[in-house]
């Protein structure tokens, strides 16, 4: 299944089926990094296999920050191992940005990685 950090991550399409992980962390000013995706059931995997959670940004300003871009904390997608197995994807992680004026047309994206075929 897959990671879990503010909310619970998917479950792997697997039978029986692979739940997500549970949600953590506290939503409000509370920067934590997301967790990694589950394994694959009949598969030990290596870290590389795993989905990694996505990172922490905190930016704490005394004057106005300006996206132009893209922040991104995301979450990286599982793997298809072998014949049907795959592990799950990570978790989104914080973006977090302390300053009087946010400015900009630019995105900040924490979103969960996909699981491999059929996982959470």
């Amino acid at each position: 299944g897959g990671g879990g950090h503010a909310g619970k991550g998917g479950s792997g399409d697997y039978t029986p089926e692979v739940p997500g992980g549970i949600s953590y962390g506290i939503s409000y000013l509370q920067p934590s990094a997301g967790s990694g995706g589950g394994q694959a059931p009949a598969y030990t995997p290596t870290t590389t296999d795993l989905g990694s959670g996505g990172g922490v940004v905190y930016i704490k300003a005394s004057v106005a920050i300006t996206v132009s871009g893209t922040v991104s904390a995301s979450g990286k997608e599982g793997k298809d191992i072998i014949q049907g197995e795959c592990t799950g994807g990570g978790a989104g992680g914080t973006i977090l940005l302390q300053s009087p004026h946010l400015t900009g047309t630019g995105f900040l994206v924490s979103n969960g990685g996909n699981g491999g075929h059929g996982g959470g």
